[in-house]
């Protein structure tokens, strides 16, 4: 299935989708997904832009944009980019030590894909998130598209991929200039942020920025 306008009825028949309209509501919400107004139908009824993702192995799974070729036409070549999931957790609870590097899945996105999201040329990872400390905006096994950095300055602020010592944590950024340190936040209020300054030198990294939730492990209506 390409990308394209569904009404919400349709969108619960779909698997791994909410089953109710309210759910389907407050994903698309949580997602940022493109809506309009539903035409032919009175009230204010609503359509959105659905992606469906389509699993094409046990360990590999392509994103695609590309034009399709009609019937009986060669196919229209397009360029995939390689980007790997890794045995390791994001925690978004109290951090996971990286016991292993080795990648354990393997995501394709084409080109044109990657052009639409503003991602062409940008070094990409799949990262799994671990804890309920950043809900409701990313749950405990969910996977992250994640921009990696070598300089922090191009994430300075946003959901980050973070390293203290030798804890990997997902939380919230922002980056105060005048004290040249981060204010570190969760989304799950029962976690208390705190602030990472100078006395964290060689201790604290930014490994890269969310760009969006890949996969769901699980839907909250």
């Amino acid at each position: 299935m390409r990308n394209q306008w569904m009404s919400v009825k349709d969108i619960t028949q779909i698997k791994g989708m909410p089953s109710s309209g309210p759910g389907v509501h407050k994903k698309a919400k949580r997602e940022g997904w493109e809506s309009r107004r539903q035409e032919g139908v009175q009230g204010s009824g609503v359509e959105y832009l659905v992606t469906n993702y389509d699993l094409v192995s046990e360990n590999t799974q392509t994103y695609d944009s590309s034009p399709k070729s009609e019937a009986n036409e060669k196919p229209i070549p397009n360029k995939f980019i390689e980007a790997y999931q890794y045995d390791l957790k994001a925690s978004a609870g109290s951090g996971c030590l990286v016991v292993s590097e080795n990648p354990v899945a393997k995501f394709e996105f084409s080109e044109d894909w990657l052009n639409k999201q503003g991602l062409r040329g940008k070094q990409l990872a799949v990262v799994p998130v671990s804890g309920d400390s950043m809900e409701a905006t990313l749950i405990d096994e969910d996977l992250m598209l994640v921009e990696l950095v070598t300089d922090p300055k191009h994430a300075r602020d946003g959901i980050c991929v973070i390293r203290i010592d030798d804890e990997i944590l997902v939380k919230r950024l922002q980056y105060d200039y005048a004290t040249n340190g981060y204010h570190v936040s969760s989304d799950n209020r029962a976690y208390k942020p705190f602030f990472v300054g100078e006395e964290f030198n060689g201790r604290f990294a930014v490994l890269g920025k969310m760009i969006r939730v890949l996969q769901r492990a699980k839907q909250i209506d």
